[in-house]
């Protein structure tokens, strides 16, 4: 294991630790701050088919539809970074219409009734989808946050990433409640 993947992983299992007591504090950070740092994170233990990106230059655009409830957390995360040679872009739509191609796609649970149209828009194949309701990777989404004893958790739909021919890090998979169980 290499000193990056370690402290990347020790952060993600630091991350997941926060109670939420913690995360409602004025001075800690808020649900969405931790739930962006996770994003961020997902994208780095993922791997794209070749196809997703028009070029070696294209970066990673990662996308959230209806109201956005990261309030700005996204982009402070994003900014100035890079990974695997592509810089980070957040875009935000309004509505599944709007969605624009992209690698990663963020359904806020005020916006899970646009997810299957967010699909459409999107196309799901090198798309990693993340979302917050109980049905989300039942519909086929890839990573679902829920919460768990006070804590943000989340659960990773191997199949569902499969099938958009995304590969997600064991790592990462290890840290994640498996679909179903």
């Amino acid at each position: 294991m290499t000193v990056r993947r370690f402290i990347l992983t020790l952060l993600l299992n630091l991350v997941a630790a926060w109670p939420a007591a913690v995360l409602a504090q004025a001075d800690g950070p808020k649900e969405y701050e931790v739930k962006a740092a996770f994003i961020y994170h997902f994208i780095q233990f993922t791997e794209w088919p070749a196809g997703s990106f028009a070029n070696k230059q294209s970066p990673i655009v990662l996308a959230t539809v209806g109201r956005d409830p990261f309030g700005g957390a996204l982009e402070q995360i994003c900014a100035g970074k890079s990974i695997s040679g592509r810089v980070l872009v957040v875009k935000h739509f309004t509505s599944a219409a709007d969605v624009k191609p992209c690698q990663v796609l963020f359904i806020a649970a005020s916006s899970d009734g646009e997810m299957s149209g967010a699909l459409k828009s999107a196309g799901s194949e090198g798309l990693l989808t993340v979302g917050e309701t109980d049905r989300f990777v039942a519909s086929g989404g890839i990573v679902r946050f829920y919460a768990e004893n006070n804590r943000v958790r989340f659960e990773i739909n191997q199949e569902a990433a499969e099938r958009a021919h995304l590969r997600i890090s064991a790592k990462l998979l290890r840290l994640a409640k498996p679909h179903g169980s």
